[in-house]
Formats: structure tokens, C-alpha cells, sequence
């Protein structure tokens, strides 16, 4: 990998999806949302200086990612090559790792932000149609400004007591200074918005991961909670697909998206493919959750592609569920910033 071509989706992953076409070239089908295609794994998952910028600091990165390939990927040997005993400590290792130095943020978060955006700026160009995409006439308040009052409450507790205020009395005020003040609020949203816009968000987006990757290569938190999980290998009936995104999680709302994206507290399920036949499950609780449908399963977590055998033409079906995961991300989140610009009474 080390050059200017790296592998953000290292080609000892790939490779275990693909068909030989020669002594030094494995094919695999990649398939997009529009259109599908046989390549060498030589040329999928890479991109150009990925791990490099204009910053000194991040020269190293790609020589220590290319160092530490070998070691990685007999990690994913030896899991792939286990069926009742799984070494906790390594699965979870591999997992933060593959999960981290994936594309998933850094191809994805600009695109479908801009995108976003724009849909957003259009469900709320008129103060009604602001109203609806919040929620302000819904009862109770959407989860994220019910929340956003308990924090401010939290922050005057002492104060607001005292006076006689409870946390319910506290919630039926704001809403009632909300609903007074929306007009004003609408206009600040929307100019807020589209500042936002305006922002270098391929750069900070692409910095920020950099900068993930010098300081935690393999990220300690994430294996920690990892490392509570229960962990098996499961054999599959049939062939399995490699998402762009590498590692799929499952969050509390049973949402399948890449891992990366979910928290340690919401992530409930993490399963990524070793090989065709070979699946690492990793679960809280009694049972895990890869859905009715494996395929769909990861295809929905998938950001832009994903890899399948080049035999494997019917994956194709699958196509269209690419990018629901992310999307699901991305919107709750706009919507819980848009609940935490809402002035409270107590701000």
C-alpha cells in the first residue's frame, strides 16, 4: 500500500472476495448504486495520498498502516481459521482497526452533508414546514429537545427549585416560549444552515481523520467496549459481500450502518465478513442481530460500494439499499444540532 496509491480497504481483506486471474491478480465485482463492474483488488478501495496531507504530522501514517498489514491480516487468518474458540483480544483489534482507517467518513460525511443540507433547507424554507421537521407539534417533543430542556434544567436546578419550579413545569414553559418565539428562531435556523454550507468540510472532515489515525491507529476505547462483547464465527450457506465501510454496526435503534459511526454506549451488534463463508459476530446481551437478509444487512451499511465474488451477479439486487445507513446517521444528527441551537428559557 505505501505510495501514493493506499488502501483504505486493505487488499488482504478484498482479496478473500475475490476469483484468480492470474499468479499475481485476484478480480473481485464491485457494485455501486448505478452500476457494477470486475476489477483487480489492486484498484478498488484506494484512493491517492489518503493518508497523507499537507501537514508534517501525518507523513508517517501510511508507513505505519503499510508496517502493520502483515499483522493484521494474520489476525484475520487465524479468526477466519477459528470456529469455537475466538481470541476476544484480536477480533476486537481488527475490528477497530478496519473500522478506523476505512472511507466511510471522509468519502461520505461531505456528500451526503451537502445533500442533506439542501433537503433540509427546503423541508424548512417556510416556518411550517420548520415546524414539521423538528417536531414542534408533536407530543410530547421529539426525544432530542426533551432532552436538550432536561440538560438546561440540570444546569439551574438549584435555582429553578427553589422558586417552585419542577423539571415538568420547566418543559411546559419552554414549549410555550418556543412556540411565542418560532418565528424568530425559523429565521436564525435557516441562516445558521446555510453558514454552515459555506464550510471547508472536505478539509475538516479529512483532517479530523488524520488525525484519528496518528493518535489511535487501533483505537483503545472502541476495542474496550468491544472486549465486552460475546464474539463467535459463524459459517454461512452462501456467499457474503465486503462492505466499503469494512466492520457493520448495529445501534439501539436496530439501524444496520458502518460501525464507525455509532458509538460505544448505542452499539448493540458489530459483524464484518473474514471471507466468503466466514462472518465475526460480536454482541451484547443473548443474541446478535445481522437481519433477515445478511446481504441487505451489509449492503445498507455499505457508503458508495460494496465487493462481492465476480460470480456472484445476483448481489446486484442489492444495489439499491447502498448509503441507507449512513443517511439514517446523518439525518438524526442534523436534527439533534437543530434541537441544540433552539434557545431555552434558562440560556
Amino acid at each position: 500500500m505505501s505510495g501514493k496509491r493506499q488502501h483504505y480497504l486493505p487488499q488482504f481483506l478484498l482479496r478473500r472476495f475475490g476469483k484468480s486471474a492470474s499468479k499475481k491478480v485476484t478480480q473481485v465485482r464491485v457494485i455501486r448504486l448505478t452500476r457494477n463492474y470486475i476489477s483487480s483488488t489492486e484498484n478498488v478501495g484506494l484512493e491517492g495520498h489518503f493518508y497523507s496531507s499537507s501537514d508534517p504530522k501525518h507523513a508517517e501514517i501510511d508507513k505505519d498502516i503499510t508496517n502493520s498489514e502483515g499483522y493484521f491480516s494474520d489476525l484475520a487468518s487465524r479468526a477466519e481459521a477459528n470456529s469455537e474458540s475466538v481470541d476476544s483480544r484480536e477480533i476486537c483489534e481488527l475490528a477497530a482497526h478496519l473500522s478506523i482507517r476505512s472511507a466511510s467518513i471522509r468519502h461520505v460525511f461531505p456528500r451526503l452533508i451537502r445533500e442533506l443540507m439542501d433537503e433540509i433547507i427546503s423541508e424548512i424554507r417556510t416556518e411550517a414546514g420548520a415546524r414539521r421537521f423538528i417536531g414542534m407539534d408533536t407530543h410530547p417533543l421529539p426525544p432530542e429537545i426533551k432532552i436538550r430542556v432536561s440538560e438546561v434544567y440540570d444546569t439551574k436546578s438549584d435555582i429553578l427549585k427553589n422558586i417552585g419550579i419542577s423539571r415538568h413545569d420547566f418543559y411546559l414553559l419552554c414549549r410555550r416560549l418556543l412556540d411565542e418565539n418560532f418565528s424568530s428562531i425559523h429565521q436564525d435556523i435557516v441562516k445558521l444552515i446555510e453558514l454552515f454550507k459555506t464550510l471547508p468540510i472536505n478539509d475538516i472532515v479529512s483532517s479530523g481523520h488524520l488525525d484519528a489515525l496518528l493518535h489511535h491507529p487501533v483505537p483503545i476505547n472502541r476495542i474496550r467496549c468491544l472486549e465486552t462483547f460475546s464474539w463467535k464465527i459463524v459459517t454461512t450457506n452462501s456467499d457474503l459481500i465486503l462492505p466499503d465501510c469494512a466492520v457493520v454496526g448495529v445501534d439501539e435503534s436496530g439501524q444496520f450502518m458502518p460501525m464507525v459511526l455509532i458509538d460505544n454506549d448505542s452499539l448493540r451488534s458489530v459483524f464484518f465478513p473474514l471471507s466468503r463463508r466466514r462472518l465475526a459476530v460480536g454482541f451484547r446481551g443473548s443474541g446478535f442481530d445481522i437481519g433477515d437478509d445478511i446481504l441487505m444487512s451489509i449492503a445498507s451499511a455499505s457508503c458508495e460500494y460494496f465487493v462481492a465474488h465476480p460470480t456472484l451477479q445476483d448481489a446486484v439486487s442489492y444495489a439499491p439499499a447502498i448509503g441507507t445507513g449512513a443517511k439514517y446517521f446523518l439525518k438524526r444528527e442534523l436534527r439533534r444540532g437543530i434541537a441544540a441551537m433552539l434557545p431555552m428559557a434558562a440560556d
